[in-house]
C-alpha cells in the first residue's frame, strides 16, 4: 500500500478535522473540487504520473470520509454521485503521455483506484469497533448509491461482504449488555441490518441485476471476487444450509439472493422489534425490484396492511397519498 506524502498527509489531517468539527457534510464540495483539479493536472500534462496517482488517493479519502459521516438520508450523498457520473462520462482524457494506473484504469475510465480502495475499507476498517454504528449505516447507503448509478467495481464486492456478514455468517441478534463482552463478540444483527437497510434501499435494482448474474453487470467489475474471499465467499450459514451455485462459491448468484430472502423472512418474524422492522425494510425493495423485473421472481410477501405500513415508513414514503401508497402496494406486494 502507498504511504501519504507529506503533503497527502497534512490533506487528510485537515479532512480528519473537518470530521471531528461535525461539518461533513462540507466534504461534497472538496470531492468535487478535487476532481476538477486532478483533471486540470493531468491535461496540462506537467504534473507526474505518480503525483497524479497520489491526488487520486487523496480524493478517494476524502470520498470515504464522507461516505461514511455524511447522514444517509440527506442529498449531499446524491450530490457525490452526481459528480461521479459527471466526470466518468468524460471517458478516457486524451493528453500525449497517458497515464494508466495500478488497476487497469485512465482518466477518467473506471473512477481509478476507487474500487481498491473501497475494498480495502471493508477489509480492514468496516467490520471493526472503532466504525461507529451510524458510520456503517452511511456507507452503507453510499454503497448502495453507488451501484445504482451502475458503479460496480469495489461497492459490488463491498456489498456481498454485508450481505455475506448479516446472513451468511453467525453472529448475535443485539449487542451483551456486559460492556466486557460485547467488546469481544461480533458484531451483532441489529447493527448489521441497519447498514444493510440502507444499502438495498439506495440500491435500486442493482442487486437484482447482480445477484441474477446479468452480463452487463458481470463485465463492469475488473476485480476478481475470488482474490478476496473474506469478502465474498459463501458464509458457514449458507453451507451449513445447503446451499449450492452453479456459479463460483464467491460471486453474486440467485442461490444467494434467495438464502438471503429466506433469512430476512426469519429475521422479520425474530421477536427483537429493531430487526424485525430493518428486515421488512430490506425485503420490500430487493423483491420489489427481483418480481418486477422478472431478474429473480420470489414468493410474493403476505398482503399485511400493518406490514405494508412498516415497509413504507421505514423508507419514507408512506404519506398519505392513496396513489402513492397505492403505487407502493403493487410494487412490494402485487396487489
Amino acid at each position: 500500500m502507498n504511504s501519504p506524502t507529506p503533503y497527502s498527509s497534512h490533506l487528510r489531517s485537515l479532512i480528519d478535522d473537518v470530521v471531528q468539527r461535525d461539518q461533513s457534510n462540507s466534504l461534497s464540495d472538496n470531492v468535487k473540487g478535487h476532481i476538477q483539479v486532478i483533471t486540470e493536472q493531468y491535461m496540462r500534462n506537467v504534473v507526474p504520473a505518480e503525483e497524479i496517482a497520489s491526488g487520486i488517493r487523496d480524493l478517494w479519502y476524502i470520498l470515504v470520509q464522507a461516505a461514511k459521516n455524511i447522514t444517509t438520508h440527506i442529498h449531499r450523498q446524491d450530490t457525490i454521485i452526481r459528480y461521479l457520473i459527471a466526470v466518468q462520462a468524460l471517458g478516457p482524457l486524451q493528453r500525449p503521455q497517458p497515464v494508466i494506473f495500478s488497476d487497469g484504469h485512465t482518466l477518467w475510465s473506471g473512477l481509478p483506484l476507487l474500487g481498491s480502495t473501497l475494498v480495502n475499507e471493508f477489509t480492514d476498517q468496516y467490520y471493526q469497533r472503532s466504525y461507529a454504528a451510524e458510520q456503517r449505516e452511511n456507507m452503507g447507503g453510499f454503497i448502495g448509491r453507488l451501484l445504482s448509478a451502475r458503479i460496480y467495481n469495489g461497492p459490488a464486492l463491498c456489498a456481498l461482504s454485508l450481505f455475506r456478514e448479516t446472513f451468511e455468517t453467525s453472529r448475535p441478534l443485539i449487542q451483551s449488555t456486559d460492556t466486557e463482552e460485547a467488546l469481544e463478540e461480533q458484531l451483532p444483527l441489529e447493527d448489521l441490518t441497519r447498514a444493510l437497510t440502507e444499502l438495498s434501499q439506495n440500491s435500486e435494482y442493482s442487486l437484482a441485476i447482480l445477484s441474477s448474474q446479468q452480463s452487463l453487470a458481470v463485465t463492469a467489475t475488473m476485480i476478481d471476487y475470488a482474490d478476496h474471499p473474506h469478502l465474498s465467499d459463501l458464509g458457514d450459514l449458507a453451507r451449513q444450509a445447503g446451499i449450492t451455485t452453479t456459479a463460483p462459491q464467491t460471486a453474486y448468484n440467485p442461490q444467494r439472493w434467495g438464502f438471503w430472502i429466506q433469512r430476512l423472512k426469519t429475521l422479520s418474524k425474530c421477536g427483537i422489534e429493531s430487526i424485525e422492522g430493518n428486515a421488512r425494510a430490506c425485503l420490500g425493495p430487493m423483491m420489489a425490484a427481483g418480481n418486477s423485473t422478472g431478474l429473480l421472481v420470489t414468493e410474493a410477501m403476505e398482503k399485511d396492511d400493518v406490514f405494508h405500513k412498516q415497509c413504507c415508513e421505514r423508507r419514507g414514503e408512506c404519506t398519505g397519498t392513496p396513489g402513492v401508497v397505492g403505487l407502493q402496494r403493487k410494487l412490494f406486494f402485487g396487489a
